[in-house]
């Protein structure tokens, strides 16, 4: 999926945004970042999708949102779905297809735009193949990545 993208398959989703604030390079070049969530009975926000560029959640964690100006806003993680993303920007933007197939594989899910690739890590999904896969493009030259929100066991070394 591409960013904005949303599922068809839920009507009520609606639009969580999450505050961005850019780094010393002025990246991201905006201050606000759109997810989609589902609101739950209880009041709270089920989000629907990976985050780009907020460190705040993580797709299928639960969270609360503030009304602003009628626009609702990330207030706070309530309950944690033990996902984790990580994001890399791909040097070869001709490689996405190939990249995303293969985190895929090891049971990633993953967005894209431009030249970066948010990866959704499943609680269930074992942690270490999917480091040594990044850690590996990384090495050679392919990509850099970050691990913005780690639910994962760090990988263990040999």
């Amino acid at each position: 999926m591409t960013p904005d993208m949303h599922d068809p398959t839920k009507d009520n989703q609606i639009k969580l945004k999450f505050q961005i604030e850019p780094d010393e390079d002025g990246y991201p070049p905006f201050r606000v970042e759109s997810v989609w969530v589902t609101p739950l009975p209880d009041g709270t926000y089920q989000v629907d999708n990976i985050p780009f560029f907020a460190y705040d959640a993580a797709d299928g964690d639960v969270v609360s949102g503030q009304e602003i100006d009628g626009e609702l806003f990330f207030d706070h993680l309530v309950r944690p779905s033990g996902n984790s993303v990580v994001r890399i920007i791909v040097h070869d933007e001709a490689s996405i297809p190939d990249v995303r197939a293969q985190l895929t594989a090891l049971g990633c899910d993953t967005e894209w735009w431009g030249k970066l690739v948010t990866i959704n890590v499943p609680a269930d999904v074992p942690y270490d193949p999917v480091y040594q896969f990044l850690d590996a493009g990384e090495t050679t030259g392919r990509w850099g990545f970050e691990e913005s929100v780690l639910k994962h066991p760090l990988a263990e070394s040999p």
